[in-house]
């Protein structure tokens, strides 16, 4: 299990870089083999995206490093999870002309995104979540598996969007609200689980 945060955000109000590092340490337990970030503006000038990833290595422990970047592409990933059919998934990315440098369901995702673009989710069999910031068509694309056995918490607030593997990490950011959603106490109590979009906090 790893850990994932980040957030786009317009560059007038994006909030300062240092705030993933105690996102990061909230989601050390998912992550202890270490942990990583970048930092990007999106071309326009007008967005700041920031990923970060906290990682327990058991694929190729000493070359999938997240995030995961390919410049050339435009493309950055941070993800969580595994992907059961990567190794098929990679034959066929073969197959399309990509090439490989390690032996890892990350880089395996990445190409999948880089060919089939959002779509790729289509094409997953597993357990996962993830973000890749898609520099060349200014998108940061968040997904999850069907049955949210990865969990990704989002949260929106002027104009910016927050995620993290945890609702814990996206409680160090200082302008999230602490307060507790009596009404989804009530559901989870009712119902043994929180109806979304709403959850446990305001």
């Amino acid at each position: 299990m790893c850990g994932i945060a980040g957030w786009i955000a317009p560059t007038r109000s994006s909030p300062e870089e240092r705030l993933l590092a105690p996102m990061l340490s909230a989601l050390a337990h998912r992550g202890p083999d270490g942990a990583g970030s970048v930092s990007y503006l999106a071309a326009r000038g007008d967005y700041r995206v920031v990923l970060g990833h906290r990682r327990l290595a058991i694929i190729d422990p000493a070359g999938a490093h997240q995030p995961m970047c390919d410049d050339p592409a435009g493309l950055a990933l941070t993800f969580n999870g595994e992907i059961y059919n990567f190794r098929e998934l990679r034959s066929e990315l073969e197959f399309h002309g990509y090439a490989f440098r390690r032996d890892s369901d990350t880089e395996v995702l990445l190409r999948a995104y880089q060919h089939w673009g959002p779509q790729c989710v289509h094409h997953l069999r597993g357990q996962f979540a993830f973000a890749v910031w898609d520099a060349r068509n200014e998108r940061l694309f968040l997904a999850r598996d069907r049955f949210g056995e990865k969990p990704l918490y989002l949260h929106e607030a002027n104009g910016a969007l927050f995620f993290a593997s945890e609702m814990k990490a996206l409680l160090k950011l200082p302008h999230i609200s602490r307060e507790v959603d009596l009404a989804s106490v009530w559901d989870y109590l009712a119902y043994r689980y929180v109806p979304g979009p709403r959850t446990l906090f305001e």
